[in-house]
């Protein structure tokens, strides 16, 4: 009788020793074997991939995912590292996928965000056509979003890179393998979900190395004069966050506003009602709570009613257009269904290194 052994496979540190001559060879792939005392290691590779790694080795803004857990924000970060540190994970959502959605639903409200932000001449209901957060929608509104944006696009136009050539043929491909997230994926199939993560990761890290994700905290007006002080809280990588810049400015924030800022021309684009920090009551011992991102809009006028889904937990919130700390963020939803709203960033944000 035999007994069916378990698969254990780990992505392990790439190395090579060349030890074949492959001069004048005309093949499109290669194939190697590396003999161990207990086992064979193999592995394959073919043109195409040689030629993305090259390129990308020249390309100095180009990193390993193991590099990018600490760098996202951390509604990416932790789907990240779930990824890397476990291929065969189990749970309904396999890890590529889950960090797939959170990546592209960061990438689309932050695009929503900075297209209303931008002058407009003509009404436009971008929103209006996004019935709720799923990666297929998520990618479609990306998609729309960056193409309204054109060149106006600032913060987010690294985003513009995954809308065209072979990028968007990959995310194509991976948003219909959605529905089929719950079965036994091909060889093909995860590879093409691991593409699409590295891709979406490093361009999420072009983004947030310029303008960084977090929340205002412990704002206060100085003595006898119309300035505040505190602290933004940047929050990429895994919690606990502990770097924060100097804030210094007109305005005053609150602590559960979800802010996009740019130290180098002192900005800040709020990104309520779509991205916000709030306290749940299973987790009282977080710092600042959940980060939650709208979920869905259900309803209409004083009766309806907002989903938001906590990042990188199962908790949720439900908050109605009718009563409420959250009614505004609600309303706000509401007005952006009928219209796509003008929205404005906040100019003379100073931030200063506390280090």
């Amino acid at each position: 009788m035999f007994r069916r052994l378990q698969e254990i496979a780990k992505e392990g540190r790439k190395f090579f020793i060349d030890m074949t001559d492959v001069s004048g060879a005309s093949g499109e792939a290669y194939v190697g074997l590396d003999f161990g005392t207990s086992n064979t290691a193999i592995s394959y590779i073919d043109k195409a991939w040689v030629g993305l790694t090259q390129a990308r080795s020249r390309d100095a803004g180009w990193k390993e995912l193991g590099e990018l857990v600490e760098l996202l924000p951390t509604p990416l970060a932790v789907p990240l590292a779930r990824f890397i540190g476990d291929h065969h994970y189990h749970d309904v959502v396999p890890p590529g996928q889950s960090f797939l959605e959170a990546g592209l639903c960061l990438a689309a409200y932050v695009s929503y965000v900075e297209f209303c932000s931008t002058s407009r001449r003509a009404v436009t209901r971008l929103f209006s056509r996004f019935p709720h957060r799923s990666a297929s929608y998520l990618w479609k509104m990306l998609k729309e979003v960056q193409l309204q944006l054109g060149r106006n696009a600032v913060i987010t136009a690294p985003f513009k890179k995954l809308c065209g050539g072979e990028n968007e043929e990959i995310f194509e491909q991976v948003t219909r393998l959605w529905a089929q997230a719950r079965h036994e994926l091909a060889t093909a199939e995860k590879d093409k979900i691991l593409a699409a993560v590295r891709v979406l990761a490093n361009m999420s890290h072009e983004v947030f190395c310029r303008y960084h994700f977090g929340f205002f905290q412990h704002v206060q007006k100085e003595a006898f004069a119309s300035r505040y002080r505190g602290r933004f809280r940047v929050t990429h990588g895994k919690p606990p966050h502990t770097r924060y810049f100097q804030y210094s400015g007109t305005n005053s924030f609150s602590e559960a506003e979800a802010f996009v800022v740019s130290t180098e021309k002192s900005v800040a684009m709020p990104l309520a009602p779509f991205i916000f920090w709030y306290q749940c009551p299973q987790h009282r011992d977080l710092e600042n709570g959940h980060c939650f991102l709208f979920d869905k809009l259900r309803g209409n006028d004083m009766a309806a009613e907002a989903i938001f889904k906590a990042a990188n937990h199962t908790c949720h919130l439900t908050a109605s257009a009718g009563a409420g700390e959250l009614s505004s963020l609600v309303r706000a939803l509401l007005a952006a269904r009928a219209q796509d709203p003008q929205l404005e960033q906040i100019e003379n944000v100073r931030l200063a290194s506390a280090e």
